[in-house]
């Protein structure tokens, strides 16, 4: 039977690591279901629609959305860290709001999908999160902070700790990513550092600084450092600024470059398999680093780092309020002394989480056909 499933996330907006979520979700739900409908919410339906094969609505427009509910069987709200009001006052109830439609409105079966819970900072998010969450089929979250989180909501319930979906993403070929870097005049025999930033509140300007300066500490070493914007225009705009203002002449063996143009995910995954090191700001420029064997270095603006992290049994992220470029230089340095036993042990991650992240698809196959799949 072919059932269908709404899909709602932060999609459709130029961001490499939700776009990874949805391709990840579609290809695990369809492994699972290949008869499943599948409809992504999002906000550029018409390219969402053509890069994952799949229909897609407006994300914003009610009749649509209403339209859809009205025969779905299961609607997913799904990745990344939607319920949060620190980025984003308004977001979360617009997320609270479409689940609230599905579940309280159209009665159907609503599944928070791999989910990041947090931090909720206003009372009244507070309680409307537990009020709503209490009647949800399935809260699945990628970590378990999410799950002490929704707990200290007062909601238990229901609750399963997975890991975030895009860890169920195979690593790719890594020829397309070397013929994406070539072109912009990578060497990718050399040893080669990913670094993705991004801009927080009053950090940036220490941001920007920490970052010029642990890329200036290795200008002697014959190595890449390739600046991977993960947000289109927001992340390239910081990762021109950090490049410009590196100081570097032509006879130093390194060599710095940015990649201005946006990639869909695979291509960025591809791109990535070529990394040695990835330093990142961003929760998927580690995840994409782990998925690929690239040693991870978090820097940690969220509680999402952290807890990834210490899913993954890593060391620590450097707070972004406390950046220093030292204790970056010696991470980066342990890795370049250490890298082939390091590489294997992230492949050794990659996999077991990867094992973790399958479970999502499995149970939204048991929530919608009543089988118990898991092993």
């Amino acid at each position: 039977m072919g059932y269908k499933i709404l899909l709602s996330g932060y999609f459709g907006f130029d961001n490499v690591g939700d776009e990874a979520i949805l391709n990840a979700m579609v290809k695990g739900i369809r492994k699972e279901m290949p008869d499943a409908e599948l409809v992504a919410m999002s906000a550029n339906p018409e390219l969402t629609a053509r890069k994952n094969g799949i229909r897609a609505i407006d994300r914003m427009s009610i009749i649509s959305i209403m339209k859809e509910m009205r025969d779905m069987d299961l609607f997913i709200s799904g990745g990344g860290s939607l319920f949060q009001d620190v980025t984003s006052r308004r977001s979360i109830l617009y997320y609270l709001g479409v689940a609230y439609l599905a579940k309280v409105i159209f009665k159907k079966k609503v599944m928070i999908y791999s989910q990041g819970i947090g931090p909720v900072t206003d009372p009244k998010n507070r309680e409307r999160m537990a009020k709503l969450f209490r009647k949800l089929d399935i809260i699945n979250v990628r970590d378990n902070q999410s799950k002490l989180e929704l707990n200290a909501m007062g909601v238990t319930e229901n609750i399963t700790v997975t890991t975030d979906t895009v860890f169920s993403l195979e690593k790719p070929d890594h020829m397309a990513g070397a013929e994406i870097l070539a072109n912009c005049g990578v060497n990718t025999r050399k040893l080669t550092l990913g670094v993705s930033v991004r801009s927080w509140k009053e950090c940036t300007p220490r941001i920007t600084e920490e970052i010029v300066k642990t890329i200036e500490a290795f200008k002697d070493r014959d190595m890449n450092v390739v600046m991977l914007p993960f947000h289109f225009p927001h992340d390239l705009e910081l990762s021109e600024r950090i490049h410009e203002q590196v100081k570097v002449s032509e006879s130093d063996p390194i060599r710095i470059y940015t990649l201005k143009n946006l990639m869909g995910e695979e291509e960025f995954l591809s791109v990535m398999s070529n990394m040695d090191i990835m330093l990142s700001m961003r929760l998927h420029g580690l995840i994409f680093a782990t998925v690929c064997n690239a040693w991870p270095i978090g820097i940690s603006y969220d509680p999402k780092i952290q807890s990834l992290l210490e899913e993954m049994g890593r060391e620590s992220a450097m707070e972004v309020e406390s950046i220093d470029s030292a204790e970056l230089v010696r991470q980066i340095d342990f890795a370049m002394e250490n890298m082939d036993q390091l590489k294997e042990q992230t492949a050794d991650t990659a996999h077991l989480m990867r094992e973790k992240a399958l479970l999502n698809n499995k149970m939204v196959k048991e929530l919608l056909t009543g089988e118990n799949i898991r092993r």
